[in-house]
């Protein structure tokens, strides 16, 4: 079968169908319908990710893809706006993996020097008094990661889908439109009448976009979810994160990550030679953070990130009743270790810069919750991105696994092409599907176990922290392993769910 009629082996009539919001309109004069092999509702750093990765390759090029978002992209023709003196709140990290997909497709302009921060290590250390700390460098052949400004990426990358030949569409919408499974014992006959063939967006003015394949990027809110009628599973963490931007007392290159009985505390670098700081905790304290001025909320958070007195002997028991166990058993694992040749002297602990002031706009804060579909496809709709899954932000993956949804479905769409499958088809999405929401899954339960692990005050899990983490910094391979699960979108692609 050629890739040209597998392409159009779905009818372009849009049957009448019953959708989220209702019944849908019609075809009449007064709708203007639109088709298209692919679209993408969601017009954010995923969905135009996705978008130009579809026009990019080779396989997918020929298909015609349209993105919704509440938005107009900016032309095409256009420079990225010269950027304000202060860098947005809203930041992401992204990992090697994923600056490799923004080059790939031509977009690397969002993630220049003067438009990101790179940085080279990443220190993690608990709330104790003493500098036990895991400490993770490069390869050498690149930063670890680059934070940018969310609007710098969106920019970039729908400026590249339009140049590509993605033609994006803006404006209220009105409804989305998803097919019904046709199974069902209360299936009524006929009831195939009342079926939609394809998913169809319909704007307020009448507009009608409709393709064999809709993919929900629209955010951990999804429209085009419930439409399809995917549920989720999930939790609020009861906590939420205070970010804001801050001048600090010098540059610097480092993701320092605390953790604190509250929530992580973050400090990364952002461009100009600025800080950003993300922190978790209740919501009692975060709305008294966000009340305080710029130089009183500088303090607190250096407060925070402030590691009393110096280096802990490695003869020193734990401040909290660990006992000489510690020190005895890490000992013995380093001389094992150094038998195999792995041990390495341990990273030293680096002072974060003092944080001197909020710079910009005040700091705002969000909830915390953790949200996983019970499957990324229905028939006809895929879901990517915070569609998808929602995860705690401690360790700055989110959207980077995201990013890495959208990769292994332009691959899974291309295999369809080449063998002459329906792209579309449950059968074929569900190969993207499964894959991903194990994998998914697994960084859920991953984050939601450190974060647990860090916020416990029990000494014997103090002393057992600390024990992995002399472990941890002196043992190179080990160390590479975090490196590599930090550094790649398909981090938990090892794990499997229990």
């Amino acid at each position: 079968m050629s890739m040209r009629r597998a392409l159009s082996m779905r009818g372009a009539a849009m049957a009448s169908c019953r959708g989220f919001l209702g019944a849908g309109p019609s075809a009449t004069s007064s709708t203007t319908q639109q088709d298209f092999d692919v679209v993408v509702f969601g017009g954010g750093m995923i969905g135009s990710a996705l978008a130009c990765l579809l026009k990019q390759s080779p396989l997918t090029s020929e298909l015609k893809v349209a993105v919704v978002d509440r938005n107009a992209p900016s032309s095409p023709s256009s420079s990225i706006a010269d950027l304000p003196q202060v860098p947005d709140i809203r930041v992401s990290t992204l990992t090697p993996s994923t600056l490799a997909l923004i080059d790939r497709v031509g977009a690397d302009w969002a993630i220049h020097p003067t438009r990101s921060a790179s940085f080279h290590d990443m220190q993690v250390w608990d709330q104790t008094a003493s500098r036990k700390h895991m400490r993770f460098s490069g390869s050498g052949e690149g930063p670890l990661g680059r934070v940018v400004e969310n609007e710098v990426i969106k920019s970039a990358l729908q400026r590249r889908a339009q140049e590509l030949g993605c033609e994006y569409a803006s404006g209220g919408v009105k409804e989305v439109l998803a097919p019904r499974p046709r199974v069902g014992i209360t299936r009524e006959a006929g009831d195939d009448d009342d079926l939609c063939d394809r998913p169809s967006v319909v704007f307020e003015d009448g507009r009608v976009l409709s393709a064999p394949l809709l993919v929900g990027a629209d955010g951990s809110e999804s429209i085009v979810a419930k439409s399809a009628g995917i549920r989720y599973e999930g939790r609020a963490y009861g906590q939420r994160a205070v970010t804001c931007t801050v001048d600090v007392s010098r540059p610097f290159a480092t993701a320092f990550q605390r953790f604190l009985p509250t929530g992580p505390i973050a400090l990364l670098p952002v461009r100009g030679g600025r800080g950003n700081i993300v922190w978790s905790t209740t919501p009692e304290h975060a709305r008294r953070l966000e009340s305080l001025g710029a130089r009183d909320f500088a303090a607190e958070a250096m407060e925070a990130l402030t590691v009393e007195g110096g280096p802990v002997p490695s003869s020193s028991s734990s401040s909290r009743g660990g006992g000489g166990w510690e020190s005895a058993l890490a000992s013995r694992a380093s001389a094992l270790l150094g038998l195999r040749g792995g041990a390495s002297p341990p990273a030293a602990f680096e002072d974060p810069p003092e944080v001197v002031s909020v710079a910009g706009g005040r700091q705002r804060s969000f909830p915390l919750a953790s949200k996983h579909a019970l499957t990324y496809c229905q028939r006809g709709v895929v879901l990517v991105g915070d569609a998808a899954h929602r995860i705690h932000p401690l360790a700055g993956q989110g959207v980077n696994i995201g990013f890495g949804d959208c990769e292994l479905l332009v691959t899974t769409i291309q295999e369809a092409l080449w063998s002459g499958q329906d792209f579309s088809a449950n059968l074929t999405l569900e190969k993207y599907a499964a894959e991903r929401r194990n994998k998914n899954g697994a960084m859920i339960r991953s984050l939601d176990a450190v974060r647990a692990l860090y916020q416990s005050e029990s000494p014997y899990v103090e002393a057992a922290r600390s024990f992995g983490m002399d472990l941890i910094n002196g043992f190179g391979p080990l160390k590479q392993v975090f490196v590599g699960f930090a550094s790649s979108n398909a981090a938990a692609a090892d794990i499997r769910s229990p």
